[in-house]
Protein backbone atom coordinates (compact mmCIF):
# COMPACT_ATOMS: atom_id res chain seq x y z
CA UNK A 1 0.00 0.00 0.00
CA UNK A 2 1.20 3.33 -1.12
CA UNK A 3 2.05 6.11 1.70
CA UNK A 4 -0.46 8.20 -0.22
CA UNK A 5 -3.39 6.10 -0.23
CA UNK A 6 -2.40 5.34 3.38
CA UNK A 7 -3.20 9.16 4.21
CA UNK A 8 -6.10 8.76 2.66
CA UNK A 9 -7.97 6.74 4.61
CA UNK A 10 -6.63 8.47 8.18
CA UNK A 11 -7.60 11.77 7.25
CA UNK A 12 -11.20 13.11 9.06
CA UNK A 13 -13.67 13.53 7.28
CA UNK A 14 -14.72 16.54 5.79
CA UNK A 15 -18.00 17.34 7.18
CA UNK A 16 -15.98 19.02 10.92
CA UNK A 17 -14.82 21.87 9.16
CA UNK A 18 -18.13 22.58 7.37
CA UNK A 19 -20.33 22.00 10.40
CA UNK A 20 -17.81 24.73 12.32
CA UNK A 21 -19.06 27.31 9.33
CA UNK A 22 -22.81 26.76 10.51
CA UNK A 23 -22.17 27.08 13.57
CA UNK A 24 -20.29 30.25 13.41
CA UNK A 25 -22.96 31.47 10.93
CA UNK A 26 -25.39 30.80 13.23
CA UNK A 27 -23.63 32.29 16.33
CA UNK A 28 -23.10 35.33 13.74
CA UNK A 29 -26.71 35.65 12.93
CA UNK A 30 -27.96 35.29 16.80
CA UNK A 31 -25.66 38.19 17.36
CA UNK A 32 -26.72 40.04 14.77
CA UNK A 33 -29.92 39.79 16.07
CA UNK A 34 -29.17 40.61 19.62
CA UNK A 35 -27.73 44.13 18.10
CA UNK A 36 -30.20 44.77 15.79
CA UNK A 37 -32.74 44.53 18.66
CA UNK A 38 -30.37 46.69 21.18
CA UNK A 39 -30.78 49.67 18.21
CA UNK A 40 -34.18 49.53 18.06
CA UNK A 41 -34.42 49.80 21.60
CA UNK A 42 -31.83 52.67 21.98
CA UNK A 43 -33.83 54.39 19.03
CA UNK A 44 -36.85 54.09 21.47
CA UNK A 45 -35.28 55.02 24.79
CA UNK A 46 -33.92 57.99 22.77
CA UNK A 47 -37.33 59.18 21.69
CA UNK A 48 -38.32 59.05 24.94
CA UNK A 49 -35.64 61.01 26.22
CA UNK A 50 -36.51 63.87 23.87
CA UNK A 51 -40.12 63.91 25.18
CA UNK A 52 -39.10 63.82 28.93
CA UNK A 53 -36.39 66.72 28.34
CA UNK A 54 -39.11 68.59 26.47
CA UNK A 55 -41.78 68.60 29.22
CA UNK A 56 -38.92 69.62 31.19
CA UNK A 57 -37.74 72.42 29.23
CA UNK A 58 -41.50 73.50 29.22
CA UNK A 59 -41.34 73.77 32.91
CA UNK A 60 -42.59 70.61 34.31
CA UNK A 61 -41.39 68.67 37.55
CA UNK A 62 -40.14 65.64 37.58
CA UNK A 63 -43.19 64.40 39.57
CA UNK A 64 -45.57 65.70 36.48
CA UNK A 65 -43.82 63.66 33.89
CA UNK A 66 -46.06 61.50 31.91
CA UNK A 67 -44.94 57.34 33.35
CA UNK A 68 -44.12 54.78 29.94
CA UNK A 69 -44.95 51.49 30.56
CA UNK A 70 -41.35 49.55 31.04
CA UNK A 71 -40.37 46.95 28.32
CA UNK A 72 -39.09 44.05 29.93
CA UNK A 73 -36.27 42.60 27.64
CA UNK A 74 -36.62 39.79 25.58
CA UNK A 75 -36.04 36.34 26.82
Amino acid sequence: MSRRAHSRRTTPPRSGPAAEQREARATIAAYANHIQARSLRNAELEAENATLREALNHGGSAASLPVAPRMLPPE
